[in-house]
């Protein structure tokens, strides 16, 4: 799980993202410099006529991100990102396979860069935090119109992960006020769509071509065999926390007191096809496996301290703007 995004307090949070941004930022300066010496050679030599006007944009988990005129180019020589740019490649080749061409970009090209990898695209722009549901929604259709209608075998592992958390955490099973585990699986005990899914939906993921036709990209997240609502779900959490500057959980937490009536992601609400009442519950089970090893049924003792912050997570009252589950009870 990535505790940071989901516990801090609002203040910290604030300060660990723009340390981050921070630091990013501070050594790009740098980085182009170096270029301009003609270091790292390998992308120099990538870059050829246009290396005069190439500027490092981003530097992150070891990939530089540089734009060249009108190309784009992610280069690396690190081991694990270079897989996660072969991965992209790969899975920019599925979903046009899959009949989602029309929201990637028409042309991506892999190439060895020395001892590295180098990933080349057209350039794309950023489209306004306003924009963002407008631009996200005809790619959460067409993901949904792309799948298929099927009961799930299975709870979603992620999911499964995080209720066996949630057990170890809680004394055996899930806390009275969090929600019963049978009203969870009943959720995916129906009809939902199945098929690709990008498990990383937000604002910075979705750009725009000339024309300003919405683009999907970093794609090495992409996975095939998914319940889509998942996805879509995390986008809107993902939304609000954006608003709210706060961490993921409070954030979800928020959703659930309203009941998820926010007026401007209800076009991207709509799509979902689980039950609203559990849409919290399902996304912080989630949040809680998917960063969690155990999601392959393999049984793992938890630590302390996470023991003891799934604890203050689930023991919270989560019934609340949700009056179908109240009338249940």
């Amino acid at each position: 799980m990535k505790w940071k995004q989901l516990i801090l307090p609002r203040h910290l949070y604030r300060t660990y993202k723009l340390g981050r941004l921070w630091k990013n930022q501070a050594k790009l300066p740098w980085l182009t410099m170096l270029l301009r010496f003609g270091r790292p050679l390998p992308l120099v030599r990538q870059l050829g006529s246009d290396r005069p006007q190439a500027r490092v944009i981003l530097h992150k988990q070891g990939i530089w991100s540089i734009v060249a005129g009108a190309r784009f180019i992610r280069y690396t020589t690190k081991p694990k990102s270079v897989a996660k740019l072969q991965k992209e490649h790969v899975m920019w080749r599925l979903l046009r396979e899959h009949g989602l061409a029309d929201m990637v970009q028409p042309s991506i090209r892999l190439s060895a860069c020395g001892q590295g990898v180098a990933l080349e695209t057209g350039l794309l722009r950023q489209i306004g935090m306003d924009d963002q549901v407008e631009m996200t929604v005809p790619i959460m259709r067409a993901f949904m119109a792309a799948a298929k209608l099927a009961v799930p075998d299975a709870l979603p592992p992620t999911v499964e992960a995080g209720i066996k958390l949630g057990r170890q955490a809680c004394g055996g099973e899930l806390p009275a006020s969090f929600a019963l585990e049978s009203a969870i699986r009943d959720c995916f005990a129906r009809q939902v769509r199945i098929g690709v899914s990008h498990q990383d939906l937000h604002v910075y993921n979705i750009m725009q071509d000339a024309g300003g036709k919405p683009i999907l990209i970093d794609l090495k997240s992409c996975d095939v065999d998914r319940i889509v609502s998942i996805d879509i779900l995390m986008f809107a959490g993902k939304y609000i926390q954006a608003r709210m500057f706060d961490n993921l959980l409070e954030c979800v937490f928020s959703a659930q007191q309203l009941g998820w009536c926010v007026a401007e992601l209800e076009p991207a609400l709509a799509l979902i096809d689980l039950p609203r009442t559990y849409w919290s519950h399902i996304l912080i089970l989630h949040l809680m496996g998917a960063g969690s090893a155990d999601t392959q049924g393999s049984e793992q003792e938890i630590s302390p301290i996470s023991r003891q912050l799934y604890q203050r997570m689930l023991s919270r009252d989560w019934s609340a703007g949700c009056p179908e589950r109240d009338a249940e009870t």
